[in-house]
C-alpha cells in the first residue's frame, strides 16, 4: 500500500477520475509540477511491486491510467489515510448537499471542511456554486447563527435532488464507499445497507412486484437517508384529495410493509410518499396478491 498521504491521494484522484493533464493536477493539488512528478514516481514504484502497469506521464499531455489500475479498490491503495476523500468539485457539491440532508446537528464550516477536505474559502465557493445547481429544485443552502447551514424548501423537495445525486456517484467505481463516507463523517446512524436492502427484496418478492434493477441500490441507498430524516420528524405534505387517491393503490400493503420491515415511524403522508417511490420504481403492474 501507498504509506505516503500525498501520492496516495494523487492515486486516488488519478483512479476516480481515469485521466488528467499535468494542467490539471497542478492546479487541482496546488503543488509544482516537480512535485507531481515525484509523487508519480512513488506510484509508479509501488505499481512496479505490485506487478500492475505504471502511469505514463513523462513527455506526455494527457495522463490516462491503464485499464488494470481501474480494478484497484480504493482501500487497497489509500488505506493509510484514514479513507479521506479528494472530491473533484462536482462531487464536492453533491456530499455537501447529501451530508445537510442526512446532519442532525447544525453544521458548520468546520463541518465541511472536515467533510470535504478542503480550506473554508472554497467550501463558501462550494456552497454558491450548490445553490446555483439547485435553484431548479426549488431548494436552497442558507447559513445562521442559531441553525448553522442548512436547506430551506419544502420537505418533498429537498429529497429530489437526493435521488438525482445518490443515481450519479453509483455510476462511479466508488460511489458506494463515497456514501459510506458521507454517512460516516454525519454520524447519523440507521440501518445498514445489507438491511435496507434485505428489506425491498423481501417486499418486492412477497408482493411480486417487478423491479427495476438498476434503481435498486439508488433506493436502497435513498431509504437509507430518507428513514434518518423521517426519524427525526421531517414529513412530507400531501394534499388531502391526493392523499385519499394515492391510497386506493393496490401497492398500498406494500408501503405499509417495507416501512414497518425498516421499523420507519408511521406517518398516513409518508406512506404515500413511499408508494410514490413503489411505483415509480416498478414496471407499473399490479402486486399478484394482498396479503
Amino acid at each position: 500500500m501507498i504509506n505516503e498521504k500525498r501520492p496516495a491521494q494523487l492515486l486516488q484522484y488519478l483512479l476516480r477520475v481515469r485521466e488528467a493533464t499535468m494542467h490539471q493536477l497542478l492546479d487541482h493539488f496546488q503543488l509544482s509540477k516537480r512535485q507531481i512528478c515525484y509523487d508519480l514516481d512513488k506510484i509508479n514504484h509501488w505499481l512496479t511491486g505490485k506487478q500492475l502497469p505504471e502511469i505514463e506521464y513523462k513527455r506526455k499531455n494527457r495522463l490516462a491510467v491503464p485499464e488494470k489500475l481501474l480494478e484497484l479498490r480504493f482501500s487497497e491503495a489509500c488505506s493509510d489515510i484514514g479513507r479521506s476523500f479528494i472530491f473533484t468539485q462536482e462531487e464536492r457539491i453533491k456530499a455537501l448537499y447529501m451530508f445537510l440532508f442526512v446532519r442532525r446537528e447544525p453544521i458548520s464550516s468546520a463541518h465541511l471542511t472536515q467533510l470535504l477536505q478542503v480550506s473554508k474559502n472554497t467550501v463558501m465557493n462550494d456552497v454558491k456554486k450548490a445553490n446555483e445547481a439547485l435553484a431548479p429544485f426549488l431548494v436552497a443552502i442558507r447559513y445562521t447563527r442559531q441553525r448553522g447551514y442548512h436547506l430551506i424548501g419544502s420537505e418533498f423537495d429537498k429529497r429530489v435532488p437526493v435521488m438525482h445525486h445518490l443515481s450519479s456517484f453509483l455510476q462511479k467505481p466508488y460511489g458506494k464507499e463515497i456514501l459510506h463516507y458521507i454517512l460516516k463523517v454525519s454520524g447519523s446512524c440507521g440501518h445498514t445497507q445489507q438491511e435496507t436492502k434485505r428489506a425491498v427484496e423481501l417486499v418486492y418478492k412477497e408482493y411480486r412486484i417487478q423491479l427495476v434493477e438498476e434503481r435498486l441500490n439508488e433506493f436502497v441507498y435513498f431509504l437509507m437517508m430518507y428513514s434518518i430524516r423521517v426519524a427525526e420528524g421531517k414529513i412530507v405534505r400531501f394534499h388531502q384529495e391526493e392523499g385519499e387517491l394515492l391510497k386506493q393503490s393496490p401497492l398500498k400493503n406494500a408501503a405499509v410493509r417495507l416501512v414497518n420491515e425498516l421499523r420507519i415511524p408511521v406517518h398516513e403522508t409518508e406512506l404515500c410518499y413511499i408508494l410514490i417511490q413503489l411505483l415509480g420504481l416498478s414496471f407499473g403492474q399490479q402486486p399478484a396478491h394482498d396479503p
